[in-house]
């Protein structure tokens, strides 16, 4: 696991650059991008992002995903 900040710029093939932070995202739900560049440097490969965000269990909820 690897734990990113938020304005950490990731592209989808043939899409423009977007900030981690602008993804839609609710508590509980999970999403997955195959192949992905994470940033603008160059000599990176492709990656697979998956991002998570715990439920709310017993009266807690987290803050961020």
């Amino acid at each position: 696991m690897l734990r990113q900040k938020g304005n950490t710029s990731f592209r989808e093939k043939r899409q423009p650059f977007q900030a981690l932070n602008t993804i839609p995202f609710q508590p509980g739900s999970h999403l997955f991008y195959p192949q992905i560049n994470l940033t603008q440097t160059k000599g990176f490969s492709r990656f697979n992002l998956v991002a998570a965000w715990k439920r709310k269990y017993k009266g807690k909820q987290e803050d961020e995903p």
